[in-house]
């Protein structure tokens, strides 16, 4: 425990001590000092998460926990802090930490010329310092805290380019979408945190509270399934993921490909046991949206990240799907091969468009765009390097044979083909991924058709030389992505089943799921077809089409893959009216409320304390102040009337003195005559 605890520590807090230091240091610090800070913080925290997934994540160990003391307060559950890890969070944890250094590493080139380094490399930090709490958060209020944590920090990097309008508009559209998302989540945790009388995950997922929670476990599970559909950028939360698409290529990358996006499959997959059947329906419909609308969008987009953003919300569906059907370790799964060959795809997108943009001709240019594919081709003969390992993740995230998509999708087809049959969709999820796959092969084909084949159609703005030097900070990224996304990677033994990959604990499998991943003749069959099937309708189309002349952009195919045209169309749907439903509630409060109620009330609590003060006045003036003025005044006429009597006069006091003394005797004698 002591040992585990240990590496624990330096893998989550190694970001945040760069995050500090970056923080902290002046801005007139070396470049390099600055860059070395952050990747030395990344390399730190990878290095520490290896024992950690070998021992927990690769080898069958009991899962460990250790809790803290946070929040006690009479009447409520007491909360706590602290870190959880088993075999599905020891996985994410080394998958967060690897991917975080190969973004480090990668954007130390791509970012070379940016001026304000400092900023994004603590941004970057303090992404993966809040990726990494919720992965080992064991509670559901630490949980959140690091999901706000992940929206800030993602906020700041797909804003990164203050000076891009589309960054600021991306960036915001992002976190305004992921904070509705963040209130249902939030009310669904707080719900199970009051009704179940604890926050703690591994008691909720064992049922072992003490609470009753009732009816309100079904209501609580929905909200806590819509909320990470809108991290996961699921329906009707998939339109922030293109906006987002305009900030840094590498942090597309980290965000949209492994970790942010995934983080809502994530917690699904976390508190999956303690979601009760009847919330599946819900999940399922989501997936089978969000696959086929994100396959929609990626089919004929035309920017190089857009085609990416929409095949990542389209696989994160196949994840919904798998999940919805109760299979959340086949989702987890295809998580794992997901990360590698999608993370690889962006950062291949990267290296490409910063070639073009580093080559450009120094002439004014009005309409080429580096990330626009038209304005590519032919990039196999100037750029092979790049050219192999694209290939390599693109028949991954096909799904073709020897690569690790294909050990993840196979076993997804055949459990929701053939397991899926008695659910409330019936057959019609494995219908939906098929469908998808055939959509998948076909926009992945284009896309690698359209920066690869053929020859180069942006000569009139770029002038590549014969053959590309890759920088070693692009090489190594890309070659070990690549190296992760090849089946052997998975299943050394057998590329072609997904039973034997070490990422199973076959020991404690369930009988259901164990059957999948030893996927039918005919499962691959049919995903194989799928495959072919969107590849050659690809390549028919495309393989003498004259792209700079395509009229794509005027057909309704390119309406279903044109973000813009789905933004106008929730600017209607859903921004205006939330917009005008605000102004609405604005001038509720300034004419009704504040004029009316609130001013009507001041106005009776002002006239009567008016009144009352009138009032308080003429008893002060009339009553308090006249008693005073009398009373003064009438000792004053008394000690005037006195003061007459003793003028100074030594005739005068003698005379009066004459006077008492003659009253006196009067008074004297009438005494003793009364006794």
């Amino acid at each position: 425990m002591n040992d585990v605890a240990f590496w624990i520590a330096i893998a989550w807090f190694a970001p945040f001590v760069g995050v500090m230091i970056l923080a902290a240091c002046k801005p007139w610090i070396s470049r390099k000092t600055q860059q070395s800070i952050a990747l030395t913080t990344s390399v730190c925290s990878c290095l520490a998460s290896a024992p950690i997934f070998w021992v927990h994540g690769v080898q069958t160990t009991a899962p460990a926990e250790q809790l803290y003391p946070w929040i006690s307060l009479n009447g409520l559950p007491e909360l706590h802090v602290g870190w959880m890890i088993d075999r599905t969070g020891a996985q994410m944890l080394f998958l967060v930490t690897l991917l975080s250094l190969v973004v480090n590493l990668f954007s130390l080139r791509y970012l070379r010329d940016e001026p304000d380094i400092r900023r994004y490399f603590a941004a970057l930090s303090l992404f993966s310092f809040s990726m990494l709490t919720l992965v080992l958060s064991p509670t559901l209020l630490q949980s959140f805290t690091a999901w706000e944590g992940v929206g800030l920090s993602s906020w700041l990097l797909i804003g990164f380019w203050t000076k891009k309008r589309e960054a600021a508009s991306g960036a915001l559209r992002a976190f305004l979408y992921n904070r509705l998302g963040d209130v249902l989540l939030l009310g669904g945790l707080l719900m199970l945190l009051l009704f179940a009388g604890t926050d703690q995950i591994s008691v909720l997922t064992t049922g072992n509270f003490h609470g009753d929670i009732g009816s309100w476990l079904w209501i609580a599970a929905a909200a806590i399934v819509v909320g990470a559909s809108a991290k996961s950028a699921q329906f009707p939360f998939i339109i922030w993921l293109p906006g987002a698409m305009s900030g840094p290529t590498p942090v597309s990358a980290l965000l949209h490909a492994a970790t942010m996006v995934a983080a809502g499959v994530f917690m699904l997959v976390r508190l999956f046991p303690a979601l009760p059947e009847t919330v599946w329906p819900i999940i399922t419909a989501l997936g089978m949206l969000s696959a086929l609308a994100g396959a929609l969008l990626a089919l004929f987009a035309q920017d190089i990240k857009k085609v990416l953003a929409g095949s990542t919300a389209s696989q994160l569906g196949i994840m919904f799907l798998a999940l919805g059907t109760g299979f959340p370790e086949l989702a987890f799964f295809h998580l794992l091969t997901h990360a590698f060959f999608k993370c690889g795809l962006f950062l291949s997108a990267a290296s490409i468009t910063d070639t073009l943009h580093s080559h450009e001709k120094h002439v004014k240019i009005d309409t080429y765009d580096p990330y626009n594919m038209k304005y590519m081709g032919g990039l196999r003969k100037h750029m092979p390097f790049v050219f192999v390992v694209y290939v390599v993740f693109a028949a991954a995230l096909i799904g073709l044979p020897l690569t690790s998509g294909y050990l993840s999708k196979d076993a997804l087809i055949d459990a929701l083909l053939f397991a899926s049959q008695d659910s409330y969709f019936g057959i019609l999820p494995g219908i939906i991924v098929l469908a998808t796959s055939v959509l998948t092969a076909f926009y992945t084909f284009r896309q690698g058709w359209l920066i690869f084949g053929g020859s180069f159609r942006g000569s009139q703005w770029v002038e590549l030389p014969k053959k590309v030097r890759v920088s070693q900070l692009y090489f190594w990224p890309l070659a070990l992505l690549a190296a992760g996304s090849v089946a052997v990677a998975l299943s050394p033994m057998n590329p072609f089943q997904p039973i034997l990959s070490w990422t199973w604990d076959t020991q404690h499998m369930r009988p259901e799921l164990l059957q999948h991943l030893s996927p039918t003749l005919m499962t691959s069959i049919l995903a194989i077809t799928a495959a072919t099937l969107g590849t050659s309708l690809a390549y028919i189309i495309y393989r003498k089409k004259d792209i700079l002349a395509d009229p794509v952009e005027t057909s309704w195919a390119y309406a279903f893959s044109n973000d813009r045209k789905w933004v106008a169309l929730y600017s209607i749907l859903l921004e205006k009216p939330v917009l005008q439903l605000a102004n609405l509630c604005s001038t509720i409060d300034e004419t009704i409320i504040n004029m009316w109620i609130i001013g009507t009330a001041v106005k009776g609590v002002a006239g009567t304390s008016f009144s009352i003060a009138k009032l308080a006045r003429t008893v002060d003036n009339d009553v308090i102040d006249g008693s005073i003025y009398f009373i003064t005044g009438s000792l004053k006429s008394i000690s005037k009337t006195f003061s007459r009597l003793h003028g100074g006069s030594i005739n005068q006091f003698t005379g009066w003195s004459l006077v008492l003394w003659l009253i006196l005797l009067i008074v004297l004698l009438r005494w003793f005559a009364i006794q």
